[in-house]
């Protein structure tokens, strides 16, 4: 007859929760490997991942708590491996990470990065980053990898005390032929898009190799503006290059437009000079309109090719002049069998002209000519001794026009307190060149500039 084993029955033990029911009694044998398999299982968990993290006060830092203890250290977490130290991500419509600062003596939060020159060995030798985001989606959303907002503060600001290195860095490294921009700054109201400060280098640098350096563009203000001595200045080193180009579009565009917004003689909307005297102080490759008085301080004329030899010389003629604003009218006209000839002059002649003086020349005889009827009704008669005879004419007159009645010549006039003890042209009057009018404008145009280095763009 076999023996039975003994069993041995515990007591009921009550699980922590006592809202529950009691656990089965249950063998020694059993006890014994739940109490190995569950010390097992703790040395294996062990083993096998880190421990929970903790508070550098030493408290469990949970997620998930509204508030963690630190006290006053540093919380750290850190790896050795090549992937995420953390990773948080949001599925929802929330914020994956924030982070702030609110302590009365706090300059905000800080994300650092020791190694600023890059990974020795690693392909790129990539330079490490205090703050690396990221928007990896492949369509264009308007989404960014970084959003900075300030409300009544700066949004976004970026240091740095490295002299060849740059506070902000944007590159698009897309393809040609969109209309993105490294950056693009948007402002509402009456705030500036984008400002440029500098103390000894340029505000604001922008270089490019087969585009604008800079591009400014607006629908109905200024597109460019810079202010300074001088505002904006531009220099090219290319044989035919320009240092400021500006183009006209539509019917009315202008390509440069230039103001003068003081009532002063030595005030001028564009002012153009020369440090050599056989360069142009301006060129105008086509039409030339002006709807003032157009002066000179010296001869005024037209140079063209030479007639004789066009290839190796320049033929220059000297304008005429006069006190008055004369216009000028001849022609050649022969007499009939009775000695008389009548020259019809265009319909707005009169309407033009006062003051008419007359000059007859007769061309193949001795007759006599002479104006048998001065002109009126835009025509006038000569009559000569003999027939058939050949006579040039001239008529001169004076502009009596509307403009012309508005803005009567003023001949002689005194020289306005600016201008007082400086001259036109002082060298020919035996003066320094120093008392010349537009001496201070001739220094700034001869006033070496400093060469402009183009920022680092690592």
């Amino acid at each position: 007859m076999a023996i039975e084993t003994p069993v041995i029955v515990t007591p009921e033990v009550l699980r922590p929760d006592s809202t529950m029911a009691p656990t089965r009694p249950r063998s020694r044998r059993a006890l014994l490997a739940a109490a190995l398999g569950g010390l097992g299982g703790m040395v294996a968990s062990r083993l096998a991942v880190p421990g929970p993290a903790a508070a550098a006060a030493g408290d469990p830092f949970i997620l998930g708590s509204a508030t963690n203890n630190a006290g006053t250290s540093n919380t750290s977490l850190a790896t050795a491996s090549a992937g995420t130290a953390l990773l948080v991500t949001q599925n929802g419509t929330g914020t994956a990470l924030r982070g702030s600062a609110v302590g009365s003596g706090s300059i905000g939060g800080f994300f650092t990065a020791a190694n600023g020159t890059g990974v020795s060995g690693v392909t790129g030798n990539p330079a490490a980053y205090g703050v690396f985001a990221s928007n990896d989606d492949g369509a264009y959303g308007g989404g960014g990898a970084v959003r900075a907002s300030g409300k009544s503060n700066n949004g976004l600001v970026a240091t740095t005390e490295n002299g060849g290195a740059n506070a902000v860095r944007a590159s698009n490294t897309g393809a040609g032929g969109a209309l993105g921009s490294a950056i693009l700054a948007d402002a509402g109201g009456n705030c500036t898009g984008v400002t440029g400060r500098g103390q000894s280098a340029p505000g604001m640098f922008g270089f490019a190799v087969n585009a604008p350096g800079v591009y400014g563009s607006s629908t109905n203000e200024i597109g460019v503006q810079g202010a300074g001595n001088p505002g904006v200045y531009g220099s090219s080193t290319s044989t035919f290059g320009a240092g400021i180009e500006g183009v006209g579009y539509g019917s009315s565009g202008h390509g440069v437009v230039g103001s003068a917004l003081a009532d002063s003689g030595n005030a001028s909307g564009i002012y153009g000079g020369s440090a050599f005297a056989s360069a142009y102080a301006g060129y105008f490759a086509g039409n030339v309109h002006v709807t003032g008085t157009l002066t000179g301080s010296t001869a005024a004329g037209f140079r063209i090719d030479h007639p004789l030899e066009p290839a190796d010389k320049l033929l220059l003629h000297a304008a005429v002049t006069s006190d008055e604003a004369l216009t000028i009218y001849a022609g050649t006209v022969t007499t009939d069998g009775q000695g008389e000839a009548t020259v019809e002059l265009p319909a707005w002649f009169e309407a033009l002209n006062t003051d008419l003086r007359y000059q007859l020349t007769v061309i193949g005889s001795f007759a006599q000519a002479m104006v048998k009827r001065e002109v009126m009704g835009n025509r006038f008669t000569i009559a000569t001794s003999d027939p058939a005879t050949k006579v040039c004419w001239q008529l001169t007159g004076v502009r009596h026009d509307a403009y012309a009645r508005a803005h009567p010549r003023v001949v002689e006039s005194v020289k306005s307190a600016a201008e007082k003890n400086t001259y036109l042209k002082p060298v020919e009057h035996g003066q320094p060149e120093s008392t010349g009018v537009d001496y201070p404008m001739r220094q700034l145009l001869r006033q070496p500039r400093r060469a402009v280095t183009p920022p680092n763009s690592d």
